[in-house]
C-alpha cells in the first residue's frame, strides 16, 4: 500500500512542479508561499474532518510537528527562490539528493537504515533520475557543478536539507498522530510563520503587492496549493508506513513525470536525452518494491 501512496505523492507533487514552473516570477518568494498556504489550510481541515483515523493518541506528535512546520517555513520559501533565481534544469537534479540524505538523517536521529536491496534500490533511483535531469548540451557533472556556482541551485540544496530532517520528524509524529492531523498541525505552523514575517512589512507595500499576486497568479497559486496538499498528504500516508527513505525514493519520480509534463505541456526541448536515465531509475523503484 505505502507505494501506491508514494506513487500517487509523486503525482501530485509534479502537477505542483508543473504549476510552479509556469506561475512567472515576479511576486517575492514569501508572498507566494503566504497565498499558497492560504488555499492550502482549509484543503487540509477538510481532509481532517472526513478523516476516521483518532486524531492523536499522545501528545508526543507535537514538538515534532510544530518543529518541522518550522523548517517548513524556511524550505518552502526557498524552494520558491530556487526556481525564481535559476533555470529548473538546474534546480531540480538538486532533489535528487533528498533520498541518500534521508538515509544519514534517518540513521542519526531515528537510529535505522534501509536493508542492502533497499539501498541499492535508492542509488539506482537517484541516479537515474539524476541523468534524467541532465540537458542536451551538457554533460552529466553539470548540474553538481552548478549547485556551487548558481544562487537558486544553493536555495535549493538548502531546501534539500531542511526536507531531510522535516521528513524524519514527520515520521515521529506519525507514531502518535494521524497523517490528516499532522498535516494541519505542520501547515497552521507555517501559516502562522509566514504571516508573522510579512506582518512587519510596511503595510502599503504588503496590500499592494498581496493584490497584484492574486490577480496575475491566483489560479496558479489555487493549483499549487491542491497539488502539493494532496501530495503531502499521500507522502505522510505512506511515511506511517515504512521507512522515509523508501517513500522519498520513490516521490522522486516527480522529475520523470515532471520532464514528461514539460515536454508534452510547456515544449520543453531534451525531453528524450533525459529520459535516458528513467530504465534506471525504475529498476531501482523495483528494487525497493520487492525487498521492502
Amino acid at each position: 500500500m505505502w507505494f501506491y501512496l508514494a506513487l500517487l505523492s509523486a503525482f501530485f507533487n509534479a502537477l505542483g512542479n508543473i504549476a510552479r514552473r509556469t506561475h512567472g516570477s515576479l511576486a517575492q518568494p514569501a508572498e507566494l508561499t503566504w497565498w499558497t498556504l492560504l488555499f492550502s489550510l482549509p484543503l487540509t481541515i477538510g481532509l481532517l474532518l472526513i478523516s476516521k483515523e483518532p486524531y492523536y493518541t499522545s501528545m508526543d506528535f507535537l514538538l515534532p510537528s510544530v518543529v518541522a512546520g518550522v523548517m517548513g517555513c524556511f524550505s518552502a520559501v526557498l524552494q520558491f527562490k530556487a526556481y525564481k533565481l535559476s533555470d529548473a534544469s538546474v534546480v531540480s537534479p538538486i532533489t535528487n539528493l533528498l533520498p541518500v540524505l534521508l538515509v544519514a538523517t534517518s540513521f542519526l536521529i531515528l537510529g535505522t537504515l534501509p536493508n542492502l536491496p533497499g539501498l541499492i534500490g535508492i542509488l539506482f533511483v537517484v541516479a537515474g533520475v539524476y541523468y534524467s535531469s541532465v540537458s542536451g548540451k551538457h554533460d552529466l557533472l553539470h548540474p553538481l557543478q552548478q549547485m556551487f556556482k548558481a544562487p537558486g541551485a544553493r536555495a535549493m540544496l538548502l531546501t534539500v536539507l531542511l526536507w531531510s530532517v522535516s521528513s524524519v520528524l514527520e515520521k515521529i509524529a506519525l507514531g502518535s498522530a494521524s497523517p490528516a492531523f499532522v498535516l494541519f498541525i505542520v501547515v497552521t505552523t507555517m501559516f502562522t510563520g509566514i504571516s508573522a514575517y510579512l506582518l512587519f512589512q510596511p503595510q502599503r507595500h504588503r496590500v499592494k503587492h498581496g493584490e497584484k499576486v492574486l490577480r496575475k497568479w491566483g489560479w496558479h497559486i489555487a493549483a499549487i496549493a491542491v497539488f502539493v496538499t494532496l501530495s503531502v498528504m499521500f507522502q505522510l500516508q505512506a511515511l506511517n508506513l515504512v521507512d522515509p527513505s523508501y517513500v522519498i525514493s520513490v516521490k522522486r519520480l516527480d522529475v520523470l513525470i515532471t520532464v514528461l509534463f514539460s515536454g508534452l505541456f510547456l515544449h520543453e526541448r531534451h525531453i528524450m536525452k533525459r529520459f535516458k536515465g528513467s530504465a534506471i531509475a525504475l529498476i531501482g523503484v523495483v528494487i525497493i518494491y520487492l525487498f521492502e
